[in-house]
């Protein structure tokens, strides 16, 4: 851990030990904090960029079958809803 020089012409603002390392203390846990909420922030956007990535494959699919892929799954699954197998 970095130590904090002590501050010239703060007599008892920040002169003791036990408030230089209080201080330490609130803005390391602020920078934990922060990187936690960039990492979250990175899973949500690697979350819609795979959404994204999935609707993409579809519209190719739709673009090179002549059908887009979400109606094929819905044709078919109102066929089997009308003509469940045995």
């Amino acid at each position: 851990m970095t130590q904090v020089p002590p501050l010239s012409g703060t007599s008892g603002v920040m002169g003791d030990e036990a408030t230089r390392r209080k201080v330490t203390d609130i803005i390391n846990h602020q920078f934990d904090l922060e990187i936690l909420l960039r990492h979250a922030e990175g899973a949500a956007i690697a979350k819609e960029l795979a959404k994204a990535e999935r609707m993409l494959e579809d519209l190719r699919h739709a673009i090179l079958s002549g059908k887009p892929a979400f109606l094929k799954r819905s044709i078919q699954d109102n066929m089997q809803r009308r003509n469940p197998q045995p």
